[in-house]
């Protein structure tokens, strides 16, 4: 009778067992398979966490300190009438087909973790060696990223 695996020889054999030879050559391939699997893997890991869609960057401009806050209880503002201090500027790098709620979500997330009431000023342009790209028929825009900046402000209490 043969082993149901296509790599498996019966090889004859006086005493009914296979050789120490013939083991050894199987664990072999049974490494090798391991270990192609693995790198498959490894692979498939690298390759979908090296792209981000958001980068965040904060630019801190106060000394004091600001409690932490939820992303819903930081506002977006279009004009401040109320007195305020600026607390830090936020800029995301994002690819440019992103929505812009999801973009403002994560600009709120960054202002709550620094302590901000408030973000305002929302202004966006396409940056670096991506602006130098000229428009693509198949793309139909012609910068792939872009970077939205807010300043982040908190009242005081």
């Amino acid at each position: 009778m043969g082993c149901l695996d296509p790599g498996y020889k019966q090889l004859p054999v006086a005493s009914g067992k296979p050789s120490k030879r013939y083991k050894n050559q199987r664990v072999k391939r049974r490494d090798i398979i391991m270990i192609k699997k693995f790198l498959i893997i490894l692979c498939a890991v690298l390759l979908t966490s090296s792209c981000s869609l958001y980068r965040v960057n904060f630019e801190e401009v106060t000394d004091n300190y600001y409690t932490p806050k939820t992303p819903e209880e930081v506002q977006v503002v279009e004009q401040l009438t109320q007195p305020h201090e600026i607390i830090g500027y936020i800029t995301v790098n994002t690819e440019r087909n992103q929505e812009m709620e999801d973009i403002l979500y994560r600009m709120k997330t960054e202002a709550a973790k620094l302590g901000g009431d408030a973000i305002t000023n929302i202004q966006t342009n396409a940056s670096g060696s991506w602006k130098k790209i000229p428009a693509q028929k198949f793309i139909g825009n012609a910068y792939v990223r872009a970077n939205y900046s807010a300043t982040v402000v908190a009242f005081p209490q």
